[in-house]
This record gives structure tokens, C-alpha cells and sequence, in this order.
């Protein structure tokens, strides 16, 4: 008996699964279908489609928003706005109120739509499409309403930007550019450009970090950490001449011994990058002449004379950061490479062990012993050394607070330097 009933179960399980996903696929074939006739600007074939995947799915946000579009370029304004008046959900939607405040913007009724925004601004205060909106509304208003938004919008960007310079400060770059929206378009002041600008390309976006500079430089406004910062968002979308052209700007507009020291070994990268590696080697040797204490140019110079085959020098480089900080496992590890390439493998090991003892969590030290031991016919031991790289990086997936890259570390800032609006006085 019990097998029959568990049978008969599984079979209107079966049903029902099918059936919703049957569903599920004619919503989606009317989205598709409105979606080219939006396209096409076709408004009363997509206004049909939108309501053929509303009847189906009544909380269908696209749909929801893409009936209210269609109706509006249809030449159907009221009729969007008391379609998104009754679709407003509970608690409501910021991306459906907007879109009601903008219809009765367009509409010729300023004080409906200052009443969405000023309940927007209370619960998604720092939303720049949100921001926009409402001062694109204030020269709409009467002077009351209008001083009471302008309030409301001036006390969002001034807060917006201490939450950005908070998230930079914190290394949360995706966060601190997001923040920043609001206020470089309502500020426009130099500083908050410029770490806008480094928020975006420490976060990874490179294309708007590109322009959002291309925006000051194409304004003619000078200034060496400007400069310094834009030659590397040249650098993150392919442009390495322009890169470099910035960068030797900088260099010559500023005045700050250990300001400059640091933007020659920026120098140097971009030399590097250009495959121009002499001048590289001599941009970071220039570059500890100002400032010997510069660990970037140190581990950049050790790298250049090893790719240079320069051995005897690379150690030596190595050699002296290791006197300055004995602790150091990076130059533990890098020590060991170079003489891993000058054939000595004891003391090679010796150093990768040494790298290890420090941190033992040090995964590239652990990988580069496991394949200095495979070079001596070494077995086991590369086997055990390439299993502790595995166990690392399994015990960091489950965990990623174990990573032993720096939290928040963007990949360019081990090599060169970035400069934030705060040294712009200097």
C-alpha cells in the first residue's frame, strides 16, 4: 500500500513540476516576444505581450516595468501611471516608484512626483538614479517644496560621500565607487573625481575608470597625482603609450622627493609593460636613489634583473630587503627563485624553507619547492609539497578568510602605487 500511494505521489509531483515549468516557459516566450517588439518600437504588439506575461505571472517585475515603458512611448502617459499606481507592491519597489515619480514628472504634475521622491530618498537614499531624478525635479517645484528636496538631496550626497570615503578607506572598492555617484555629480571637485576614479579602477572597472579620467584630463586640468592616476587607467584598457606619456607628466609637475621616488617605480611598470625593461631597471633604480626604503621598487627592481638574467644583482636586491625585515617571506621566496635559475638548488630549498617557516600558509613557496624537487628527481617530496598548495586552497574555499592575499588588495597595488585626493597637497 505504501509503495502505491508513494507511486501515485510521485506521479502528481511529475504533474505539477511540469506544468510550472510549462508555465514558466510561456512567460518567457512573451517577455521575448515584447522585448522585440520594444525593439522595433512596436508599442501595441508589446503592450499586448507584456499583459499576455502579466496574466501568467502577476509579480513579473519586467513585465511589470516593461508594459508601464511601452504605454508611455505608445503615447499612453496616464494610463502608465495608473497601471503602476495599482501594480505598486507592498513594501514597495524603489525601481517601480521611480519609474511612477518620472511618469508623473512627465506629466506635468511635479508635486506627485516629489512625494515619491522624498519617500525614496528615506529608504534608498543612496540610489544616483534616484538622486538624478529628483534634481532634474527642483526647478519644477514651488519654493517650499522645492527647498525641502534640495535639503533632503544635499543631506544624501554629503552622506553618500562620507560612506564612499569610508568604503575606500576599508579597501571596499565596488562599494566606495558606487557610493561616490551621487557626489562626483554633485560636488565635481577635483578630490572626489580623482578617488572616484581610483575606486572604479581598484574595483576592476576599467572602461569608466578610463573615462571618468579622460573626463579631467580632457578638461585641461593639470595636476601631477591626476596624472599619475590616469596613466594607470590608460594602462588597465590596453593604452601603455599613453600610459607612459602621463605618467613622465607626473613625474615632472611634481615636487615631493618621496611623492616622486614612488611615481618612477610607476614609471618603471609602465616601462615594463611596454617591454622597454632597461628603462624599467633604471626607473626603479632611480627611484630608490630618492627613497632606498621603497619596498615596491626593491621587489620590482629584484624581478627586471632576474628577467634580465642578472642574477648576482637580484640577490643582492633580495638579499638587502631580507636584512631589512629577516621576516620577510616574500624575499625569502624570491631569493630562492633566483637561485633556483643560477642552478643552486640547496641553497634554492634552503630559502623556500625558510619562506615557509614564516608563513606557513605561503602557498607560491610551497608550489616553487615542489618544483625545485621535481627538477632533483624528488618524488615524494614534489608530491608533498604540491599537496599542501591543494590543502591551502581547499581549506580557503570553505573558508576565505583564511586567503593569505591581502583583504581588499586590488592586483596592481603589489606593484605600483596609487595616490588618493588626500596627497594631492603634497
Amino acid at each position: 500500500m505504501f509503495h502505491k500511494h508513494f507511486k501515485s505521489g510521485c506521479i502528481v509531483l511529475t504533474l505539477l513540476l511540469s506544468t510550472l515549468l510549462a508555465h514558466a516557459d510561456e512567460v518567457s516566450d512573451h517577455i521575448a516576444a515584447a522585448r522585440d517588439y520594444m525593439a522595433d518600437k512596436q508599442w501595441s504588439y508589446a503592450n499586448y505581450e507584456w499583459r499576455a506575461a502579466l496574466e501568467k505571472d502577476p509579480k513579473n517585475l519586467e513585465a511589470t516595468l516593461g508594459l508601464a515603458q511601452s504605454l508611455n512611448s505608445g503615447g499612453y502617459l496616464k494610463e502608465s501611471i495608473e497601471f503602476l499606481q495599482k501594480s505598486r507592491p507592498t513594501p514597495p519597489l524603489s525601481i517601480i516608484d521611480l519609474t511612477l515619480a518620472q511618469d508623473y514628472q512627465q506629466a506635468g504634475d511635479p508635486l506627485s512626483a516629489c512625494d515619491i521622491y522624498e519617500s525614496l530618498l528615506t529608504r534608498d537614499r543612496y540610489n544616483p538614479d534616484i538622486y538624478k531624478g529628483g534634481s532634474a525635479l527642483l526647478s519644477s517645484l514651488p519654493k517650499d517644496r522645492k527647498d525641502k528636496l534640495t535639503a533632503e538631496l544635499d543631506a544624501a550626497a554629503s552622506e553618500s560621500l562620507k560612506k564612499a570615503q569610508d568604503a575606500l578607506n576599508a579597501k571596499q572598492y565596488a562599494d566606495a565607487a558606487q557610493y561616490y555617484e551621487i557626489p562626483v555629480n554633485y560636488f565635481k571637485t577635483l578630490n572626489i573625481v580623482n578617488d572616484y576614479g581610483l575606486a572604479l579602477l581598484l574595483s576592476g572597472q576599467n572602461q569608466k575608470a578610463y573615462q571618468q579620467f579622460n573626463v579631467l584630463t580632457n578638461q585641461k586640468v593639470h595636476h601631477w597625482l591626476l596624472n599619475a592616476n590616469s596613466a594607470l587607467a590608460d594602462l588597465s584598457v590596453g593604452n601603455t603609450g599613453q600610459a607612459v606619456s602621463q605618467m613622465e607628466k607626473a613625474i615632472g609637475q611634481c615636487n615631493n622627493v618621496k611623492a616622486k621616488a614612488r611615481l618612477y617605480n610607476d614609471l618603471g611598470f609602465l616601462y615594463e609593460r611596454s617591454r622597454r625593461f632597461m628603462n624599467a631597471r633604471h626607473a626603479y633604480e632611480h627611484a630608490l636613489q630618492l627613497d632606498p626604503s621603497l619596498l615596491k621598487a626593491q621587489y620590482n627592481l629584484g624581478y627586471i634583473l632576474q628577467k634580465s638574467q642578472e642574477y648576482k644583482e637580484a640577490l643582492a636586491v633580495y638579499n638587502n630587503l631580507i636584512a631589512q625585515n629577516p621576516n620577510n617571506a616574500e624575499a625569502w621566496n624570491s631569493l630562492g627563485f633566483t637561485y633556483e635559475l643560477m642552478d643552486k638548488e640547496k641553497p634554492a630549498l634552503a630559502a623556500y624553507q625558510k619562506a615557509i617557516e614564516i608563513n606557513p600558509r605561503y602557498k607560491e613557496a610551497y608550489f616553487n619547492m615542489g618544483a625545485l624537487y621535481k627538477k632533483m628527481d624528488k618524488t615524494a617530496n614534489s608530491a608533498e609539497a604540491y599537496k599542501h598548495v591543494s590543502e591551502i586552497q581547499f581549506q580557503e574555499i570553505e573558508k576565505p578568510q583564511l586567503s593569505t592575499e591581502p583583504e581588499g588588495q586590488a592586483k596592481i597595488l603589489k606593484y605600483v602605487d596609487v595616490f588618493y585626493s588626500k596627497e594631492a597637497e603634497s
